[in-house]
């Protein structure tokens, strides 16, 4: 691990606590690559408010946080934090993808082809309401085609969520 450590603007602060425990808490984030990692941290001090950026050179990535807060320690805390969620999600990647590499063939998920819409003719019987309502019940589907034998014309029957029934003209 290869770590630096920058103050800039920064007035009556413990440097030496401070740089222990920037490095105390970034030897926590070593785990997350088994490559070494290279970090840059850079401190500094704006109107009574600190700043902290991380950075952090991997072999295959580059990654920055920004924070800032009314105290020193917070602001590299929550810098911290927001380096350790974007190394997780690297790491997330990579043994994602070195898992489907090593996977035979056979095993690895094939995108699945677009389902096709199926097309089915539906038989429409002469029937009264009452007739219409009791294949429904008979059948147990969703809903009943049919040609209202008084008014001759094409209807649907469904059920309601109140317990009674709708029929449309279609």
């Amino acid at each position: 691990m290869e770590f630096s450590i920058d103050f800039r603007d920064t007035k009556g602060i413990d440097l030496h606590k401070i740089e222990d425990y920037a490095r105390k808490k970034i030897q926590g984030l070593e785990r997350y690559s088994k490559k070494g990692l290279v970090f840059h941290v850079v401190i500094s001090q704006q109107k009574g408010n600190f700043f902290c950026e991380i950075i952090i050179n991997g072999e295959n990535h580059t990654i920055s946080s920004k924070a800032d807060a009314i105290d020193i320690k917070l602001s590299i805390d929550q810098c911290i934090d927001k380096a350790k969620r974007q190394l997780v999600k690297i790491k997330e990647k990579v043994s994602c993808h070195k898992k489907i590499q090593h996977l035979p063939e056979a095993l690895v998920e094939k995108a699945a082809p677009e389902k096709a819409i199926k097309k089915r003719k539906i038989n429409q019987a002469f029937l009264s309401i009452s007739q219409a309502k009791e294949e429904l019940l008979a059948k147990k589907v969703g809903f009943l085609l049919f040609i209202d034998s008084e008014t001759e014309e094409k209807c649907l029957i469904h059920p309601t969520k109140d317990g009674g029934y709708e029929i449309l003209v279609i």
